[in-house]
């Protein structure tokens, strides 16, 4: 029982592995013949050869060109053969991996009715074979009789031999044939012709039903047969190109394998029989044979070449190294240089400029992307310009590709339309630089049909998005409005057609990254004014936009900066006599209260002049090294104050050091919290974060390579909408109804003004608010305390020479240092200054910077000093951009005293005063 399952299982077994293969042949001599039910012939000895090693039962199915094609495509039969490659054949059937020959078409008539160019053909009868790309391929005969409007009659047969008969019988003047027919049937009254056009592979057709594991088995027959130059293919291909094949596969066999095991024999004898003289007189006989077909086989190629030579075209064999490996042409006319000189050298020997990148893009396209190609060109031959036509195909021996290049003349047609031949060589050269021109170009060019498949883009559009979009469709692209809206590629249309248009405020999305896009939707119009394809030109313009509104940004700050430094500066001069007058109470224990609510009140328009004066010349920070950490905490603390916000702080201990105003961070501090606490309706969290980064050269907000101090403020509010982003740093503009839209603005200018950059970040549970300024060196962190603001002590009476243009600083300055116990004495100018030193000594002179009418702080110093005043000079002034304020002891003045002062910064004057004279 057991023996019984294991023999069904064998048998099994062996059915399953065992192949039969419908092999469709047709006759086609001498690469097909079928005569007498027999299939021979060189192509289908060939898959005999491979069928045998291989282990492949084949069935051979017999008949016409057509009806075996169409049962190929139905899958009635596997295989077909001899079937010449077509790009277009490729959508019905599939090719053996490698070719088994390359044909070509060739124009044959009677010697007496002999054709000298393809003008010949013109008013002649031509016998065809239906569907023979020599005819109807992209390069094929068709093709040149359109291309050169030569008018013939096309006589369609079913195979060449009716049309060699055709031509014996005056029943056509001449037949388009391969030239492998020709080898086969030889006619003296019938002569091939110059005329060769579509040089072609000849392949196994296989049946898109048949299995891959057959074809590969197939394609590894054939390779196995090309790569080995002693094989069986080599043979046949020798005696095919010798005798047009007529022989048998038997007399083959004989002649390679028994012919000299007799030899060897007969040899063996010899030795052993020398007495024997008529089996000396075989060995001889056999010897002699032996030796002719090795002389034939030697001679073969030389042959093979005589055939070629006797063409009237030229034919290059061309490696990828752009070297010249074969020329074949006895039309040494025709050439720049004898034929052994050209062999071994390359195109750039002979060629230069626009001539040579014509070249280099043929040869190009043939070998290095397998496309047949052809150009028109023209060439000085011995001082006369001549015209070819290079027809090229690729071709594959062993693992390398070569392309073979047909040369053929075309001075008499190209002289006879000298319009076609400008039109030809300009379509050729602009071509080229046109694809030159767009691979070079910034700008993203696409070309796509009129239904949205992408059928070109340039080296920049396959940069920016990663991948070639050749194949794809318009639609896969994704865009989005200025809303953040997804909307459809903006082809934009009219009520029919598809019309120009620009692309404006639009957002392509690529890796869940937006990139603001600009660019052009142009129609293309065929010759008869219809749309044949869409042209688009796309630019990404995110760093420009960026930086665009920017520079508006700066624009605004510096026109409202105009309007507030003249507010700033008076409303300055009234806020510092009030401070005066309160610093004056300050003296009196009783008044402190008083004078301390005063002072808070002062506080608070000093922030709104700071305010003003940061979009003015004088809203520069005075510097001085803190701890950013510390103030950020304090003035966040003090914001909430109040407030039913949760705050949570991220400060490490360490120091953060950093050169600031701490009055103008304070304020952009203060506004960012408070924006926040805003925008939660006063309920949620805030979280404040401090950290040190380095940001490397180019980064994306545009500061100085170096270490900053980022500081981050992060609610959980709903952010900021994406129509309001470009906004929302621009003066007055506020989404709060009691809101004055100076805080941002405010604050974007002063992180600016020290050296950093300040940004948002909308996240899915909030908004983040940051900045960054540049970090200095902790240790460098000013850890004074500072002093309390009681009266100052004079050891004695000094006197004090004050000038200012504003009379209520005049008197309540007075009024101030007198209580103190200075003598004062008020002057409105530098003119008015000058007169008085020249009539008493003064202890300390203090001089405004900016006079409206006389002369200014800046001309007086230097006028003062020419005299060799001997005082303590201080320079006072509500502005601090000015060079004077930052090196005032570079213009000769001791101090600075700002304005508004307090009585605190007059203490610190005067003691700076008696530092000096101690």
């Amino acid at each position: 029982m057991r023996g019984l399952f294991f023999l069904i299982l064998l048998l099994t077994y062996s059915v399953s592995f065992s192949q039969t293969v419908k092999v469709g042949v047709w006759n086609n001599p001498p690469l097909s013949i079928i005569s007498d039910n027999n299939v021979t012939g060189f192509i289908p000895d060939i898959f005999k050869k491979i069928s045998k090693d291989q282990d492949i039962d084949v069935v051979y199915v017999k008949g016409g060109w057509e009806e075996l094609y169409t049962k190929l495509k139905n899958g009635e039969i596997d295989i077909f053969m001899p079937i010449g490659y077509s790009e277009k054949r490729l959508n019905e059937i599939d090719f053996s991996k490698y070719p088994l020959f390359t044909n070509w078409g060739q124009i044959i008539c009677k010697k007496d009715k002999y054709l000298n160019s393809i003008s010949d053909l013109n008013g002649k009868r031509i016998a065809i074979q239906k569907n023979d790309l020599f005819f109807t391929g992209d390069f094929g005969l068709r093709h040149l009789l359109e291309e050169f409007k030569i008018n013939s009659n096309i006589i369609f047969l079913d195979n060449y031999i009716e049309g060699f008969h055709k031509i014996l019988n005056d029943e056509a003047d001449c037949a388009l044939v391969s030239k492998s027919f020709i080898l086969s049937n030889k006619d003296n009254d019938i002569k091939p012709t110059s005329i060769i056009v579509q040089p072609l592979e000849v392949h196994f057709g296989y049946s898109k039903k048949l299995d891959n594991h057959t074809k590969s088995q197939i394609d590894e027959g054939i390779k196995k047969l090309i790569d080995d130059k002693d094989s069986y293919y080599y043979h046949l291909l020798n005696y095919l190109n010798e005798t047009g094949y007529n022989y048998s596969i038997s007399t083959f066999y004989i002649q390679k394998f028994f012919l000299p095991i007799i030899a060897f024999i007969a040899i063996l004898v010899f030795v052993l029989l020398l007495f024997n003289v008529l089996l000396r007189k075989k060995v001889v006989q056999k010897t002699y044979e032996l030796h002719n077909t090795i002389e034939k086989l030697k001679n073969s190629e030389s042959k093979l070449k005589a055939i070629l030579n006797s063409m009237l075209n030229i034919i290059f064999v061309i490696n990828k190294d752009f070297r010249y490996v074969d020329v074949i042409t006895n039309r040494d006319d025709l050439l720049l240089s004898p034929k052994d000189q050209i062999i071994g050298k390359s195109i750039y020997d002979f060629f230069t400029g626009d001539k040579l990148l014509l070249f280099e893009n043929h040869i190009k396209d043939v070998i290095e992307h397998m496309h047949r190609s052809n150009i028109l060109y023209d060439i000085d031959i011995n001082g006369n310009t001549r015209y070819f036509e290079s027809f090229g195909v690729p071709m594959v021996l062993g693992n390398e590709v070569f392309g073979l290049f047909q040369i053929v003349e075309r001075t008499d047609l190209v002289m006879a339309n000298d319009a076609y031949r400008r039109a030809m060589m300009e379509l050729s050269v602009e071509k080229d630089k046109l694809n030159r021109i767009l691979n070079s170009v910034s700008e993203m060019v696409i070309f796509a049909d009129p239904d949205g498949q992408i059928t070109f883009t340039n080296r920049s559009t396959v940069e920016f998005f990663g991948k070639s979009l050749i194949g794809g469709r318009l639609s896969e692209l994704i865009f989005e409005d200025i809303e953040g809206n997804r909307i459809d590629f903006p082809v934009c249309k009219d009520s029919k057609n598809i019309s120009h248009c620009r692309l404006n405020n639009n957002y392509l999305v690529l890796n869940d990254k937006k990139y603001e896009i600009e660019g052009e939707i142009q129609p293309i119009y065929d010759s008869a004014s219809r749309i044949n394809g869409i042209l688009i030109v796309l630019r990404d313009v995110t760093n420009e936009k960026r930086r665009e509104r920017e520079l508006i940004k700066a624009d605004k700050l510096e026109t409202i900066g105009r309007i507030a430094a003249g507010i700033a500066h008076d409303f300055n001069n009234y806020l510092g006599a009030i401070q005066n007058y309160v610093s004056f109470l300050q003296l009196n224990d009783d008044n402190k209260t008083i004078a301390e609510s005063i002072i808070s009140i002062i506080k608070k328009s000093q922030n709104l002049t700071k305010q003003l004066l940061t979009f003015s010349k004088g809203g520069t920070p005075v510097f001085k090294i803190a701890d950013v950490g510390k103030l950020v905490k304090e003035v966040a603390t003090f914001s909430l104050r109040g407030s039913n916000i949760k705050e949570e702080f991220d400060i490490p201990d360490s120091c953060f050091c950093a050169k600031i105003d701490e009055g103008f961070l304070s304020q952009v501090v203060s506004n960012l919290v408070i924006n926040a606490r805003d925008a939660m309706g006063n309920n949620g969290k805030i979280k404040i974060s401090i950290s040190k980064v380095y940001l490397h050269k180019d980064n994306e907000f545009h500061l100085e390579e170096g270490e900053y101090i980022k500081v981050s403020i992060k609610d959980s509010g709903p952010g900021v909408p994406q129509s309001l982003q470009n906004k929302i740093f621009d003066p007055f503009f506020t989404t709060k109804s009691n809101g004055t839209g100076l805080g941002l603005t405010t604050s974007y200018a002063i992180i600016k003004n020290h050296k950093g950059e300040l940004s948002f970040l909308n996240h899915e549970d909030g908004c983040e608010f940051f900045f960054f300024i540049p970090s200095s060196d902790d240790s460098e962190c000013d850890k004074k305390s500072e002093g309390q603001d009681s009266k100052p002590k004079l050891d004695g009476k000094i006197k004090v020479l004050y000038m200012d243009d504003e009379n209520i600083l005049r008197d309540s300055f007075g009024l101030l240092m007198e209580a103190i116990g200075a003598v004062v004495v008020s002057v409105q100018n530098g003119e008015e200054a000058l007169k008085a030193v020249q009539k008493e000594r003064f202890d300390i002179i203090v001089l405004d910077l900016t006079i409206k009418t006389g002369m200014s702080g800046k001309d007086t110093i230097k006028k003062l000093k020419e005299m060799k005043v001997d005082s303590f000079f201080v320079v006072s002034s509500g502005y601090s951009d000015d060079p004077v304020i930052h090196n005032f002891k570079e213009y000769g003045f001791d101090g600075y005293l700002p304005k508004p002062f307090s009585l605190k910064e007059v203490k610190e004057m005067l003691e700076n005063y008696k530092m000096r004279h101690s």
